[in-house]
């Protein structure tokens, strides 16, 4: 299991300085800084890979010319995985657990199909349609005592792929992720016993880190810039977040080398989105006035993926429509979403009353899986989101395109 220690102060691994154009927002600019955080692995909180995370971007943004860059600790009862199996009818079963399943060392109750009234016992249910979040409360709800959640799909050369993820802060629920193999023999076992074991940890009091640095303006107002660094632990999730990272501080570089901004500009790299967006809430709640009187957040997570809809989500229309336009221009199909979702950082500044801008690519198999790896992603169209999104960023601050 995960040893939960963080090497604060220790011997972290000096960042490799990045050779970048400065003006570069191109496939292999941003594939070489988006390697700077795959090559770390697993990010995930209370390791010691969150913290050369955390020193992998603060040089990063140093690099790109931003000042007064900075770390805003928060402490928080961080969670970490651990092995996991189900045991039913003489049989053991591969699993991972879901944040935040306490630790359990034996939850016995029979299984009941999704659908079916799960109280007193252990549902199985599908990750299509709902988000695990609202089955995990609709099972406690119910009654029920545990949840496995199965991941139907399968990765693009056919291997099985198991998804992991949050379901919803503090709740005690033990909920389990195993793949469609698995979930097909637990279907075919509905209505017998099964027994849960889940070799979890709660690290009380961790302390992660926001990173901030700016571009100032030469006037009044400020524009945010999110992304965050974290991951989960079965894979080095290139795009769930690396590239959001890496596009975030090439816009940086960008905008430091260029004529300044009329707002100043904020990059936010923030800790623990993974584990109910930690790192943003933690932040507007240090910084109330600040975050709820913005020009605009926008937010690069997952701002291009191996597969799946280009979705433009804006609390104003007119970001939206010069957002399709580039996209447009760049031959990339994207498709007008509505107002932001609240399942990432823009949410924690949406909620304290700034407006957000939020384009991605969603939908893709390999979603908290192993398999989000950075040779699966397309880096020249990647980069032609990017520029959606530096199109977006610059026609709000008053600079060039």
């Amino acid at each position: 299991m995960w040893a939960g220690v963080l090497l604060l102060g220790g011997c972290v691994e000096e960042p490799v300085p990045v050779e970048v154009a400065p003006q570069a927002l191109d496939g292999a600019s941003l594939e070489a800084v988006t390697r700077q955080l795959t090559d770390l692995g697993a990010r995930m909180v209370a390791t010691p890979a969150e913290e050369e995370a955390v020193a992998r971007v603060e040089a990063l943004f140093e690099e790109a010319g931003l000042v007064d860059v900075r770390r805003e600790g928060f402490e928080w009862d961080a969670w970490l995985p651990g092995a996991a199996r189900i045991e039913v009818d003489g049989e053991a079963f591969a699993a991972l657990p879901l944040s935040p399943t306490p630790f359990t060392d034996g939850l016995t109750a029979p299984l009941v199909l999704e659908g079916a009234d799960p109280d007193g016992a252990i549902a199985v249910v599908t990750d299509e349609g709902t988000s695990r979040g609202v089955q995990a409360l609709g099972t406690v709800t119910a009654g029920g005592l545990g949840m496995i959640r199965v991941t139907e799909a399968r990765g693009t050369e056919g291997e099985l792929l198991t998804e992991v993820g949050h379901t919803f802060v503090g709740l005690s629920l033990v909920s389990l992720a195993v793949d469609a193999q698995v979930g097909e023999a637990l279907r075919q076992r509905i209505g017998q016993p099964a027994t849960l074991y889940a070799d979890t940890e709660v690290v009380e009091g961790h302390t992660s880190y926001n990173l901030l640095g700016e571009v100032l303006g030469t006037g009044s107002g400020r524009v945010y810039v999110v992304a965050h660094y974290d991951s989960w632990d079965p894979s080095e999730s290139a795009a769930d977040n690396a590239v959001g990272v890496a596009a975030m501080v090439l816009m940086a570089r960008r905008l430091a080398d260029g004529p300044p901004p009329v707002p100043t500009v904020v990059f936010l790299a923030t800790g623990a989105e993974e584990q109910g967006l930690q790192g943003a809430l933690a932040y507007t709640d240090a910084h109330p006035a600040e975050s709820g009187s913005l020009e605009m957040v926008l937010n690069l997570d997952v701002m291009w993926a191996s597969e799946g809809s280009f979705l433009v989500m804006g609390s104003r229309p007119e970001w939206v429509g010069l957002a399709l336009d580039l996209a447009d221009q760049e031959g990339l199909e994207a498709i007008g979403a509505g107002e932001p979702t609240p399942s990432s950082d823009n949410f924690a500044f949406q909620i304290a009353g700034s407006p957000a801008f939020w384009a991605g690519r969603f939908g893709y198999r390999e979603y908290h899986t192993a398999g989000d790896t950075v040779d699966r992603l397309d880096f020249e169209d990647a980069a032609k989101a990017l520029r959606v999104q530096w199109g977006v960023l610059a026609d709000a601050v008053g600079v060039v395109r």
